[in-house]
């Protein structure tokens, strides 16, 4: 397994590609999903993109925990959250800085009632995200500026 070690500028790089992907597809979030921490630098990134600098757009951080118990991936709130909330807007965006399992995205997904609902991320290892930096299926451990 090699150790890829990502600078601020290739996510810089990343976060352009999606924001001009959901141009492309026309899709402008009112609403950011970002599950705590990993999502933070790519929803600030798309807030700059956007030509009235995310003003009209509202920003919900979720405290989540996935883990392995040996069998699967589980992902349990940390903190109580109304999902329900996300329902009044038009275009749900669920961030993320890398998509390993695709566990955290679906658990969000499923629980948020909104038909409109798309996932962008700076690393797909999945081929899922709908928006996404860069597709890396390999074994690569990738090392995000603010890992230790």
């Amino acid at each position: 397994m090699n150790l890829v070690d990502l600078s601020y500028q290739d996510l810089k790089e990343y976060s352009k590609n999606i924001f001009n992907q959901m141009q492309n597809k026309n899709f402008y979030p009112d609403a950011i999903v970002i599950p705590l921490r990993g999502g933070l630098f790519l929803a600030q990134e798309i807030l700059y993109f956007d030509e009235n600098d995310g003003k009209n757009v509202d920003v919900f951080i979720i405290n989540l925990k996935t883990y392995n118990d040996k069998t699967k991936d589980k992902t349990t709130l940390k903190q109580d959250f109304d999902f329900e909330t996300l329902s009044k807007y038009q275009n749900v965006l669920i961030v993320d800085d890398i998509c390993d399992s695709g566990e955290t995205l679906q658990f969000l997904k499923e629980n948020i009632k909104n038909p409109n609902v798309k996932t962008a991320v700076l690393i797909d290892k999945t081929e899922t995200c709908d928006f996404y930096g860069n597709q890396n299926q390999s074994e690569d451990w990738i090392k995000f500026p603010w890992d230790n």
